[in-house]
């Protein structure tokens, strides 16, 4: 089967509420961002930065265009709680006129949250469980899969820093006690 034959159904959803600056509650149901989606969120940020602040090829790092990646953002996902078929807010310039940065931030980041709790890509350890990864990848064969492979970029790259830093540790030990020898 191909993936242009797999039935897709509603994307997802979740509740979000928050109240506005006079008290008063709001409801919106953030959604799932598709790839494409999400392309297009950064590439109306970037235009979007150029326009305002003259900044071309403005990328993450950059206060503004982060700032505009979630104006972007919770102006495409944000949908109506009764009907998610409709936008819940009109447009980026909506979303910059009525709320303020922390509404526009809380809003980006429920939704970010919900996404990674609906991705595969695994990205918290504990310390056991980094332990126990570091058995696993020691005793890995050669071409055998990854184990590291299910984890997000960014898990990956604190199980490296956290294990050279134990390896780091044990040389100074050892060391050290070589040295009192």
């Amino acid at each position: 089967m191909k993936f242009a034959q797999v039935e897709l159904g509603k994307k997802a959803r979740r509740r979000v509420s928050w109240s506005t600056l006079e008290g008063q509650v709001v409801e919106c149901d953030v959604r799932i961002v598709t790839g494409a989606e999400d392309q297009q969120i950064m590439a109306s940020a970037m235009a979007h930065v150029e326009a305002v602040a003259g900044e071309k090829n403005a990328k993450a790092g950059n206060p503004i265009y982060e700032f505009e990646v979630a104006v972007q953002g919770v102006a495409l996902f944000s949908v109506d709680t009764e009907n998610p078929e409709e936008k819940f807010f009109a447009s980026p310039t909506e979303v910059r006129e009525k709320l303020e940065r922390d509404r526009i931030n809380y809003i980006y980041d429920q939704q970010q949250e919900f996404q990674h709790s609906l991705s595969p890509l695994q990205r918290e350890m504990s310390r056991n469980e980094w332990a126990e990864m570091v058995a696993r990848v020691a005793q890995q064969a050669e071409g055998d899969p990854d184990p590291l492979g299910t984890c997000a970029l960014s898990l990956r790259r604190s199980y490296d820093r956290t294990t050279a830093l134990e390896l780091l540790t044990l040389l100074r030990f050892r060391s050290s006690s070589s040295s009192q020898d």
